[in-house]
């Protein structure tokens, strides 16, 4: 039987269909394990975000250290037009920074039902809640009377966040809605430094009806009005901003991140700390952007 003998140009022709076919298989299983891990990372990003209990025994919602958030829930609950953005502004953060809990927008059942035309602010309303809905998971309830505790319906417990605001940690403010304190069935933050009593409060179902309510110390709120007492001096907005879960549009010399108010208004209104001064700026400049966003608002103009 006779040798079979490769030319050099055949033996080259093969040599790099190997090497080709080599490199080939290396590059598809380097891309392989790129994309297994990608794809695991995606999974992990997206999964909801579940704080753990400092004080798990006290809730009788919590099974296994597990609180069941199908029946814990942030709630707003504008009362006229011009709040319902800001509102699912603050439904948004929550749905950006994964919160697991429900998130509920309790509204007067008037707004809902057919009426004649014209009504320009209550058709944004609708659109804006309708967006709210589609693109954040908010679940509308319309109520008679929100004091009747009827909108609590199936849930145990709800955090109310006094818009306007940003989020900034959703992950505090759901430790503290699964795990706070309620023995009085009711709790409020404690007040200073620009936070007022009812910029959180946490409400039960055995109270949603009651005055009831049990001060919750301030570690989750701070208001954007607080940087007017800052001082002279150093001033670090990293831990500023980090020390705290949801900043509150409280400012005493604006009439609300809502408005496009006056430059003259805004300057006289900036904090005397230039470190102060750009965080304060920032925040409002945040708030404009997530409004257009979120809402697909511009800022409101602002007559004295």
């Amino acid at each position: 039987m006779g040798r079979i003998l490769l030319s050099q140009s055949q033996v080259s022709v093969l040599l790099t269909t190997v090497i080709i076919s080599l490199v080939t298989f290396a590059l598809f299983l380097s891309g392989y394990t790129l994309q297994q891990h990608t794809i695991a990372n995606l999974r992990t990003s997206l999964r909801p975000l579940h704080p753990t209990a400092h004080s798990p025994t006290q809730q009788p919602i919590i099974s296994d250290n597990t609180p069941d958030w199908t029946r814990l829930a942030h709630l707003q609950h504008p009362r006229t037009h011009f709040e319902v953005c800001s509102s699912i502004q603050v439904f948004a953060d929550l749905h950006r920074l994964r919160s697991p809990a429900r998130r509920i927008l309790v509204f007067p059942r008037s707004w809902a039902r057919e009426g004649k035309g014209g009504d320009f602010e209550l058709e944004i309303s609708r659109r804006v809640m309708r967006r709210g809905a589609r693109r954040f998971g908010v679940e509308l309830r319309p109520v008679e009377d929100e004091d009747d505790g009827g909108w609590m319906g199936d849930l145990e417990r709800v955090m109310i966040l006094r818009s306007p605001g940003i989020v900034v940690d959703a992950a505090r403010l759901d430790e503290a809605l699964a795990y706070g304190d309620l023995k009085n069935g009711t709790a409020t933050i404690s007040e200073g430094a620009g936070v007022v009593a009812d910029d959180l409060t946490l409400v039960s179902r055995s109270a949603a009806s009651e005055n009831a309510s049990l001060p919750l110390h301030n570690l989750l709120v701070r208001s954007i009005g607080g940087l007017h007492e800052i001082s002279k001096g150093s001033f670090n907005d990293t831990a500023w901003l980090e020390d705290t879960a949801y900043i509150r549009f409280s400012d005493p010399l604006l009439p609300g991140p809502e408005y496009d108010a006056p430059w003259s208004m805004k300057f006289a209104a900036r904090p005397r700390n230039k470190d102060a001064d750009w965080t304060w700026t920032k925040l409002y400049g945040d708030f404009a952007q997530r409004r257009l966003e979120v809402c697909g608002l511009e800022l409101e103009e602002w007559r004295e």
